[in-house]
């Protein structure tokens, strides 16, 4: 519970310095005309799309420290089920995947986040993650474990702009309902994503 208290402190320093340092009309995405639920059904929605490989370290708190490289992909575009008077919340989709020996796993995420302009083309953003993931175990070619369960945390990023290209930093907790032998499988997400706006 301490590594959630700490992620929560630092999603809420986010707000409190994102929402002090906004700037107006320089955001590297436009913020929707009419702020409300549903945006995505009302006529000139952008969706604003951008796509982007991501790369990382993986660590699993609970499974002999296992660890190590996981790479993916995500899909990310202004969110059609809520738009904010201030500052803009993105949708993003993300794909993860990490092997090593005898172990596999993989996971689909969705996670909102809601971004603060802190300087022109630099954001920070601090939001709630919830998904998918498989676990497969396997020992000499047998598996002896494959289970998919729900994985849920917080995430929270660092974006920089260039035009059309951006890089991101997103350090993000999950926790996870899959278990083995009274371990879970909850992880600490360090990536590093290099995306194109389309």
């Amino acid at each position: 519970m301490n590594t959630i208290k700490k992620i929560a402190l630092i999603v809420l320093s986010l707000g409190i310095f994102g929402n002090i340092n906004a700037q107006e009309n320089e955001a590297p995405y436009t913020k929707g005309d009419t702020p409300g639920l549903f945006p995505g059904f009302k006529e000139g929605f952008h969706p604003q799309i951008s796509i982007a490989p991501q790369v990382g370290y993986i660590l699993f708190s609970d499974a002999n420290n296992t660890g190590g490289v996981a790479y993916g992909a995500e899909i990310a575009l202004q969110c059609p089920l809520a738009c904010t008077k201030k500052n803009y919340i993105r949708q993003q989709v993300s794909f993860l995947y990490y092997a090593e020996d005898n172990f596999k796993f993989w996971s689909a995420t969705l996670n909102p986040e809601y971004r603060f302009l802190v300087k022109p083309q630099f954001e920070l953003a601090a939001g709630p993650a919830l998904g998918v993931s498989n676990i497969n175990l396997t020992v000499l070619d047998v598996s002896i474990m494959n289970e998919t369960g729900f994985t849920y945390g917080l995430s929270t990023s660092a974006t920089f702009h260039f035009n059309k290209v951006f890089v991101g930093i997103s350090p993000r907790y999950m926790l996870s309902t899959t278990n083995n032998f009274g371990g879970n499988f909850n992880s600490f997400q360090g990536l590093v994503k290099i995306g194109f706006n389309l």
